[in-house]
């Protein structure tokens, strides 16, 4: 900055620095015959919210004079390093396919983890009531603004590291759309999910424009941004000359997504819950004359995918680093596509659907650009739909009474 304002800026040592709550003063000393203490004032405007950063609106120069709109505009543009400013750095040469192959499956592994975790929101919700709960990718999109808010309070507020906050604030994420999801399915709206015909889907679009706008109201309409978190290296190969690398963002991404994953499958295959919940799904009528409250263990189904689907979203954060409060929409869409493409009801195909469209959404990208990435994605869909509406992995299930309906 003082480069900007100074013929001969001094040392960065040379610089003291004094804040106040919403003011910088910069000090220093020039050299020469006649040294004088020369000092820059930088005024900011206090935060629109707790996710804002305060905006630079003033500047004073040693002389006295206030700095200009434009020249403000033009400092801070400066300040931000912004890519159109810098001069064009020379091409690099091509990296080998494989160092390609390698890296672009790393860079890809946190979509397909979420588009994983996603699926399996669906498919846990479609196998045990039979309906499509079109709330996830906004159960994502709220976690991950739960997730937001817990990063900054517990990393800087409180002080606690990275390695110990992330882990609170995902856990707390994945919490919260659970409780979200657990409530949809709860109290007055539990009726909803017993009615025939299409109300239950009009009811849960309904929770998630709910969610959406909730969202929009509560943080603003523009995206928020996280700082870059767990960016180092924490791994590296190099193939045929070129170093691979994997930040250790994408690594805890990676355990952590398939610790849930693991989770969830324990749960069901090894819990009471369960097996409730798979006995549920195969004859719902012989579970509910067992007993079994089909309230409460509809509630727990969803809360669970809630949970799965909070996961997904605290993911999405973490990896790109943005929140905003449409994202959640497209995101849903996307999981949905990955369970159909896997097979609704089918756990292991929620998987296969995942990894397939992050895969295609990646390697559409390194190739030609995301563009059409989108549009891609959702003509898969359509293909599958057309060829192969059970999916992959799912097979063609008979008829059966609506689950935990009436009579």
């Amino acid at each position: 900055m003082l480069a900007r304002v100074e013929a001969q800026p001094p040392a960065a040592a040379a610089v003291r620095a004094e804040h106040g709550e919403l003011e910088v003063l910069l000090r220093w000393r020039t050299a020469g015959p006649d040294p004088a203490e020369r000092t820059l004032r930088c005024g900011f405007a206090p935060p629109r919210g707790p996710l804002d950063p305060p905006r630079l609106v003033a500047v004073r120069l040693p002389d006295g004079e206030p700095l200009g709109g434009a020249a403000l505009v033009l400092l801070e543009t400066v300040l931000l390093d912004r890519p159109a400013l810098r001069p064009a750095a020379a091409p690099a040469a091509r990296p080998p396919p494989a160092a390609l192959l390698l890296q672009q499956a790393i860079n890809g592994a946190a979509v397909a983890a979420a588009y994983t975790l996603l699926a399996l929101a669906f498919t846990l919700v479609w196998s045990l009531t039979g309906r499509l709960h079109l709330a996830m990718g906004d159960l994502a999109g709220l976690a991950a603004a739960a997730a937001l808010v817990a990063v900054v309070g517990l990393s800087g507020t409180l002080g606690l590291p990275l390695a110990l906050a992330v882990p609170l604030a995902a856990f707390l994420a994945a919490s919260t759309a659970a409780l979200a999801s657990g409530w949809s399915g709860s109290g007055a709206a539990r009726r909803i999910w017993t009615v025939p015909g299409l109300a239950p889907l009009v009811a849960t679009l309904g929770f998630s424009l709910v969610l959406r706008e909730g969202l929009r109201l509560a943080t603003g309409a523009r995206e928020r941004w996280l700082p870059p978190l767990l960016a180092e290296p924490a791994w590296r190969l190099e193939v045929e000359g070129f170093e691979v690398i994997a930040s250790r963002r994408q690594v805890a991404i990676v355990l952590g997504a398939l610790f849930t994953w693991a989770a969830i499958h324990h749960l069901l295959a090894r819990t009471a819950l369960g097996r409730a919940l798979r006995a549920a799904a195969d004859d719902p009528g012989m579970v509910a004359l067992s007993g079994v409250d089909p309230d409460r263990l509809r509630v727990h189904c969803l809360a669970l995918a809630g949970a799965a689907a909070g996961v997904a979203g605290t993911i999405l954060l973490l990896a790109f680093g943005t929140l905003g409060p449409e994202a959640g929409f497209l995101l849903g869409l996307k999981g949905l596509t990955a369970a159909i493409l896997g097979g609704l009801g089918s756990v292991h195909g929620a998987a296969l659907g995942g990894l397939l469209i992050g895969a295609l959404e990646t390697g559409w990208t390194a190739v030609l650009g995301g563009t059409w990435r989108d549009v891609a994605t959702f003509a898969v869909l359509a293909l599958v739909l057309l060829l192969r509406p059970h999916g992959l992995l799912a097979r063609p299930l008979p008829e059966r009474n609506d689950r935990f309906g009436p009579g």
